[in-house]
């Protein structure tokens, strides 16, 4: 689509979304619907031509660029005149099912930055007072994209396009495998395809071989083989070492193997074009001194620090640390934003085991003991903890994991005695004490 009718579609769509603002704030006065539609068409093609003559992006593989799609473009905008009204899902959504090569932070907000200054120069427009600042907003696209990006279906989407009907069938069957938590019987499959293809003499690009290797490190992860995992991730940053999912894994791979220089080096090449990556800001914000890191973490932006993948590396650095700084175990406990995942699966599976485990440190460290006189007394923690839990156990029950997450059997037992007043759960607790 030509840049002309991205701009009237988009600038028609907006007019209809925002006409509520333009009475909420008087603007409907000073100029027409029609008037704001064509000033806002002017801005819109102004901002995407600026845009493609100094950010241009190349189409790869049948892939367009984000700013080809209607339905990207209009919701970007949307979130930059009026935030809360801008649909982050709908955007994530139309990247998984259309073939749009997926934008960076830092791509999303050059992009914004065009159309706010557009805005700004123009004498009607300018009325509207939107704020520059909406990084919050691309902060939640890049994390949406980001787990977009490392998910199974997508890995698995990417690989198919260059593989025989044979092999796809044997991908497929790898992913009913994963999604019903037997990681073993899917890394065995995986061998076994990775095994043929090499056999076939079929020739497979290093993107394709990266990612074949991706999901053998997604099964040894959950099997919580770090080291097997670690060498599958470094195997495909050096393969495809551009992909952002693989810098971050293999920064933190250095992180914690304990080599700060090549951890601090990616980080430094993965905040270029991600300004607000949470595991790059974590790994640069770390000092020898405790005190200092501290400090570091609380100048970032509030979005960065309520992250979850960042206020997990936070407790691992507490733990590893044999109870850390004080102040950064009280932080987690005061920014305790943790929710229960509705249905546990395999991409969401660490982000729950995360929650499970931050919940319980904010209830031992918050020195919430057991009062067993009143131990049904509401405890909003220790709630979250067994129903998480209890979401956790009922998904890998008689699985391939089971045996390897006691722990999340001990405190959903625990939480139910606590929680429910269900006595014989005490009992079900003491048999899966670690």
């Amino acid at each position: 689509m030509s840049i002309t009718l991205l701009a009237i579609s988009a600038a028609t769509f907006l007019v209809e979304a925002t006409a509520k603002h333009l009475l909420g704030k008087g603007l409907d006065k000073l100029f027409s619907e029609d008037e704001f539609q064509i000033e806002l068409n002017k801005v819109i093609e102004n901002t995407l031509s600026e845009y493609k003559f100094n950010f241009s992006i190349k189409s790869e593989e049948g892939k367009i660029p984000f700013y080809d799609s209607q339905l990207v473009i209009n919701e970007l905008l949307k979130i930059s005149l009026f935030k809360e009204d801008g649909d982050v899902e709908k955007i994530i959504s139309e990247l998984n099912k259309s073939n749009i090569i997926t934008p960076n932070n830092t791509q999303i907000s050059e992009l914004l930055n065009i159309f706010y200054s557009k805005i700004q120069e123009n004498e009607k427009l300018k009325l509207l007072k939107i704020e520059a600042n909406y990084k919050t907003e691309i902060f939640s696209i890049s994390q949406a994209i980001r787990q977009l990006n490392s998910s199974v279906n997508t890995t698995i989407s990417q690989i198919s396009t260059d593989l025989t009907s044979e092999w796809k069938r044997q991908l497929d069957v790898y992913k009913d495998n994963l999604q019903q938590f037997k990681p073993k019987t899917a890394l065995s499959l995986l061998i076994k395809l990775e095994t043929a293809i090499k056999e076939s003499d079929t020739f497979v690009s290093d993107k394709i071989d990266s990612k074949l290797h991706y999901l053998k490190a997604l099964c040894y992860s959950i099997l919580l083989d770090a080291t097997n995992a670690n060498k599958e991730y470094l195997y495909c940053y050096s393969k495809d070492s551009n992909f952002s999912v693989y810098k971050e894994k293999v920064a933190l791979v250095y992180y914690n193997l304990n080599n700060p220089h090549k951890a601090n080096e990616l980080a430094g090449e993965i905040v270029q074009i991600d300004f607000d990556n949470p595991i790059a800001n974590f790994i640069l914000s770390m000092d020898d001194n405790e005190n200092i890191f501290y400090n570091n973490i609380k100048l970032m932006p509030e979005y960065i620090r309520r992250n979850k993948t960042f206020k997990y590396l936070i407790l691992k650095h507490i733990q590893k640390q044999m109870n850390g700084l004080i102040p950064l175990q009280q932080f987690l406990i005061d920014d305790n934003n943790i929710t229960t995942t509705e249905s546990v699966n395999f991409d969401n599976f660490h982000t729950c085991i995360y929650n499970v485990e931050n919940a319980i440190n904010v209830y031992i460290t918050s020195n919430l003991y057991i009062n067993f006189k009143e131990r049904t007394k509401s405890c909003p923690i220790l709630e979250l903890i067994y129903n998480e839990c209890k979401n956790i156990s009922e998904a890998i029950k008689d699985s391939e994991v089971e045996d390897l997450y006691k722990g999340v059997y001990f405190w959903y037992y625990l939480a139910d005695y606590i929680v429910n007043d269900n006595k014989d759960s005490l009992v079900s607790a003491k048999s899966h004490l670690m």
